[in-house]
């Protein structure tokens, strides 16, 4: 797809020339030569910096590699100065510029073959710059200073000594914005990367760039190199929206070269605009395809430059929620930087293990765990496969297993390949981390929440010190994890606090406003969760997922599928299955489907619920898995099994939860069991015998059934029920579950729930009652909810706006939420009237 994005990098030479063909050093006036070291290339900008030279041509050359310079495209930059010098062997700046392209810069240090030619290439500046401007002497002899005669030097000195040097060159010419430009560089490269104090406030050298950089864009508004360093020096700040205005010029001023169409996504990535971000990369990977394609570059560019765009996308596009777009980025990052090219530079060890890391992000468990092994010799990339095979098996249920990953990472992360090769690397503290995730959510899966919260706080401390990078060392914010346990062991508030951290950290992302707005609603915050919604919908508007967390874990295997059913023989020969979650102290909570529905009527929801709640999702008699017996499937036999399955777990009182005919046969249970009904939920329930039409007519068609059922008309009465779309998947399995069910149920189940006493048996509930209802309900109109509303003393109504009759399949995160709302109050409310009774 992005191939086919490219924008036009043309060759603008008259003749055809090879963009890598034949180098030469151009170091003195007899290398001059024939052959033609560069082309000139079109969509670099018009920036222009007067140097001395009769040549036009060679001054065109030495203005092209000045902005390769300042597009971090240095082996290009190379081949222009060395153009620039073959065309006109008296240009001294041409050799500075040589120098200039192979001595150290943000990115990489300086080795010792590129030290031996920048020591060259600057004597040969010297030797040129009798015929040079003043200007142009007091730059060569200033980058002189930065290189030694022998080797790479005392690294350090030299980059202070050529640092003072061009601070003298720029107060010798305050109003030339190269000069400025390259002495805010030349400071820059004393201390890459890390130009502010852990309070926040700018190092003394950085206070100068800063001074510097601005007092150029101020004069000169579309300074290409300006901006670059600019984003560069403010990125790790407290404050990077001071350098948007840059990051929302620098994209235009040279549309042909990657690395700046890409700069401004370092920014847009900090504060939170990560569609710009993504955007930013697709073009800068459409650019630099294009040249790639065209130049045959070789060294280092095509490991790191481009890939990095790729990289960057990935995780912008992650931030998104953008599945596809994220997955197919890391794809091609490992595919351009595999294995055995990672860590020619230090900062693409990570690209290799790119998949896998998306692979986890978005649940994609099977991908996982059928992803072969990275090389043996590659500890880091060996550590991660481990860490998301670890996260995979966790998300399957196969907890022992997961157990045996977590060693594996945590002996990785030991090796002495961090003492030696990769001692200076962030990547151990990254194994670190993944090992304490694993353990987090193989401690919350076993219910062990305490042990999972401190490490995973752990983790949170680990991350918080690694040193700032673009994108983040460590791919998934734990945090992000962190609040979504939290929520499972029902800590609201905890997880509140811990979500509005990472939003500080990575601004509104879609993944913790997420987490936030459960938090709140938990919490019973409706005015504060509705306005974070709204912000998680600006956020996700690009998604491609649905979340049913802050992370996403077990979303391949849900609690409720038929791999994970149990069945239980109750008394008088009913068998039913049923799924169960959460923590087996936790208050009990029953959760009962619609007719032809089954348990996997509750698969949307049960992601969202807590697991301090012990949750159970049954398919009733005739339903799913269920036995079918012959006869009796009234309100009250569905009530009479709901007991004898409570009696056989052992479960003394529950919440019951019903949709549907689930929620009369949950209004039933509470009349003939109040004794045993701690709260009741109804969703989409009858109220009335004054039938809808939707209903009159279902049952007339449902009259004519015959085995088998067909898979039109199951479809269409699925499809009737809700007035948004949900996953096609969940359409076809809820299909499917219908055609489990035998004609003679749909026939007695109907006729049971609409012969029902439903005026008698609200009036016999006493239970706490809590109505949830979506506006465009046609089955269960809004009729009859205010009967229920008037029959059941001191019940509540939460009403859905345009949603239809199968409200938690439609809005499931917030039928969770208020479920669970209500829940809590109802413990406290319990808990305060015992404590008042004694």
């Amino acid at each position: 797809m992005l191939s086919n994005m490219k924008n036009s990098l043309r060759l603008l030479a008259g003749a055809v020339l090879v963009c890598g063909a034949g180098l030469i050093s151009g170091h003195s006036a007899s290398a001059a030569s024939d052959t033609p070291v560069a082309p000139l290339l079109a969509g670099l900008g018009t920036h222009e910096w007067p140097v001395t030279t009769g040549v036009p041509r060679a001054r065109q050359f030495f203005n092209q590699g000045v902005r390769l310079l300042y597009a971090f495209n240095f082996p290009e930059a190379l081949r222009s100065f060395r153009e620039a010098a073959r065309l006109d062997p008296a240009l001294a700046m041409a050799y500075w510029g040589q120098a200039m392209a192979v001595g150290p810069n943000l990115n990489a240090p300086l080795s010792a073959e590129n030290a031996s030619k920048a020591y060259d290439a600057i004597q040969a500046a010297r030797r040129a710059a009798d015929g040079a401007s003043p200007r142009e002497r007091a730059l060569v002899e200033a980058l002189a200073s930065r290189f030694a005669a022998a080797g790479i030097g005392d690294r350090p000195a030299l980059d202070r000594a050529y640092a003072a040097a061009m601070e003298r060159v720029a107060a010798a010419y305050p109003n030339d914005p190269d000069v400025q430009t390259f002495y805010a560089d030349a400071v820059m490269n004393t201390m890459p990367w890390d130009y502010w104090q852990k309070d926040g406030s700018p190092k003394p050298a950085t206070a100068r760039v800063l001074q510097t950089i601005e007092s150029v864009i101020a004069a000169h508004p579309r300074h290409p190199g300006a901006h670059h360093y600019y984003i560069h020096a403010m990125e790790a700040s407290d404050d990077p929206d001071r350098a948007l205005k840059s990051a929302d010029v620098l994209g235009s001023l040279m549309p042909s070269a990657g690395h700046m169409v890409h700069m401004p996504a370092h920014i847009y990535l900090r504060v939170g605009r990560y569609a710009d971000a993504a955007e930013a990369n697709v073009r800068a990977i459409a650019a630099d395809e294009d040249y790639l394609a065209q130049c045959q570059a070789q060294g280092l560019y095509p490991i790191t430059y481009y890939p990095h765009n790729l990289h960057f996308l990935w995780a912008a596009a992650t931030l998104e929620g953008r599945r596809d777009a994220a997955v197919a980025a890391a794809r091609q990052v490992a595919e351009k930087v595999p294995h055995h090219h990672a860590g020619a530079v230090a900062w693409t060890a990570d690209f290799p293990v790119t998949p896998w890391l998306a692979f986890v992000r978005f649940g994609m468990w099977t991908e996982m765990l059928t992803a072969p092994p990275p090389p043996a010799s590659d500890p880091y990339a060996t550590g991660i496969w481990h860490y998301g095979r670890g996260l995979a098996l966790v998300a399957r249920g196969q907890l022992d297993r997961a157990a045996t990953e977590i060693g594996a990472v945590e002996s990785l992360a030991s090796h002495d390949a961090f003492k030696t090769t990769l001692k200076d690397s962030p990547l151990q503290i990254n194994l670190q981390i993944a090992a304490r995730i694993v353990k987090g959510e193989l401690a919350a899966r076993r219910g062990a929440f305490d042990a999972a919260v401190r490490v995973l706080e752990e983790a949170v401390a680990l991350e918080d010190a690694i040193p700032y990078n673009e994108p983040p060392v460590w791919h998934h914010p734990v945090r992000q994890v962190l609040g979504g346990v939290l929520l499972d062991a029902g800590r609201a508030r905890e997880a509140e606090t811990v979500y509005r951290a990472d939003l500080v950290r990575v601004r509104e992302n879609g993944w913790s406003l997420f987490g936030l707005a459960r938090s709140l609603e938990l919490q019973q915050r409706s005015a504060d969760a509705a306005a974070v919604r709204e912000r998680f919908a600006q956020a996700w508007k690009r998604a491609d997922i649905t979340l049913t967390s802050s992370r996403i874990i077990g979303s391949d295997r849900r609690p409720s599928s038929p791999a994970d059913a149990r069945v239980i023989n109750l008394p008088g020969g009913v068998t039913l299955s049923y799924a169960a979650q959460g923590d087996p102290a936790g208050t009990p909570v029953i959760l009962l489907h619609g007719i032809t529905d089954s348990l996997r009527s509750f698969e949307p929801i049960l992601p969202h619920l807590p697991r301090s709640l012990r949750v159970f999702a049954i398919s009733q008699r005739g339903h799913g898995d269920s036995s079918r017996p012959a006869g009796g499937y009234t309100p009250r036999q569905f009530a009479a099994d709901v007991a004898r399955f409570m009696d056989a777990l052992g479960l003394p009182r529950a919440v019951i939860v019903g949709h549907s005919m689930g929620a009369g046969n949950a209004m039933r249970f509470a009349a003939d069991y109040p004794g045993r009904t701690v709260a009741l939920v109804m969703i989409g329930a009858l109220g009335r015998r004054e039938f809808s039409a939707d209903v009159l007519a279902f049952d007339k068609a449902v009259s004519t059934l015959s085995d088998p059922i067909d898979r039109q008309f199951a479809h269409d009465f699925q499809m009737g029920t809700i007035a948004r779309p949900i996953a096609p998947a969940l359409v076809e399995t809820f299909v499917d579950e219908s055609l489990k069910v035998p004609a003679r149920v749909w026939r007695s189940a109907l006729t049971g729930l609409m012969g029902a006493d439903i005026g008698g048996t609200m009036r016999r509930v006493n239970a706490r009652t809590l109505i949830i209802w979506g506006t465009r309900d046609s089955v269960a109109p809004r009729a009859d909810q205010e009967a229920l509303l008037n029959g059941i003393r001191g019940a509540e109504l939460k009403v859905y706006e345009a949603i239809g009759h199968a409200v938690h399949w439609e809005d499931p995160a917030r039928v969770a939420a208020d479920i669970v709302a209500f829940v809590s109050t109802e413990r406290h409310r319990t808990r305060t009237s015992a404590s008042a009774r004694r």
